[in-house]
């Protein structure tokens, strides 16, 4: 079912920062920066063969009092998000939309409910490709 990962997400007080970071140090590449469908800032880079998303959200990330970066999820690639979607649901995983919804990147993704994957933050994603 999956087939890779598509990206590790993490939340951050200054987007801004975490970005030239990830460029400074990891020699990362910035491929894209949006805003969300609740209007937080995101941003996705290119370190090596993986990517990170961050997303903006300084609240969560001082409540967590953890540093400037704070792991929010990963996201799963799968061939075929609805059966995927399908196969999971049939054991016992719950999900936070009913349906798949399209990203600003313009991929098919859904979150897992935490409180039935054992309170780990996921989501599966479609690309396209």
């Amino acid at each position: 079912m999956f087939t890779n990962i598509y990206h590790i997400g993490y939340l951050t007080e200054d987007i801004a920062s975490a970005i030239e970071f990830y460029l400074k140090i990891y020699d990362a590449e910035l491929i894209s920066e949006a805003v969300s469908a609740t209007g937080g800032k995101m941003a996705f880079l290119k370190v090596g063969n993986t990517e990170v998303e961050f997303i903006e959200s300084p609240d969560r990330v001082r409540e967590a009092g953890k540093g400037n970066l704070l792991l929010d999820h990963v996201g799963y690639l799968v061939d075929d998000i609805d059966a995927a979607v399908a196969t999971l649901r049939a054991k016992g995983i719950k999900f936070m939309t009913e349906a798949p919804y399209t990203n600003p990147r313009g991929h098919r993704l859904i979150y897992a409910d935490a409180a039935t994957t054992q309170g780990v933050r996921l989501h599966l994603t479609y690309t396209g490709a």
